[in-house]
C-alpha cells in the first residue's frame, strides 16, 4: 500500500493511529467526497469524516483539491 504525503500548512499531525487503517488513494477519497457533497448538498467537515473512517488531514485535503478545482466552496 502506498502512503501520499501532503504539504500542510494546518501543521497536522500526520501518521498512524491504531484506530485507523489507510483504505483508498486521496484520488478515491476525493471522489467519495465529492459524491457525498453532490448527493446531500451541504455537509459538515465533520459530518463527512464519520461516514468516510479516515484521518480527519485526509478529508482536509480532499476538500482543498475540490475547492482548487473549483467543484466545492466554503458556506457558513
Amino acid at each position: 500500500m502506498s502512503h501520499e504525503w501532503i504539504e500542510d500548512e494546518d501543521w497536522v499531525i500526520k501518521g498512524p493511529h491504531a484506530s485507523l487503517v489507510q483504505r483508498q488513494s486521496l484520488d478515491q477519497l476525493e471522489k467519495a467526497v465529492y459524491g457525498m457533497l453532490k448527493a446531500h448538498r451541504a455537509m459538515s467537515v465533520s459530518a463527512i469524516w464519520q461516514r468516510l473512517g479516515c484521518h480527519l488531514w485526509e478529508v482536509n485535503a480532499a476538500l482543498k483539491r475540490l475547492q482548487a478545482k473549483g467543484l466545492v466552496e466554503e458556506s457558513a
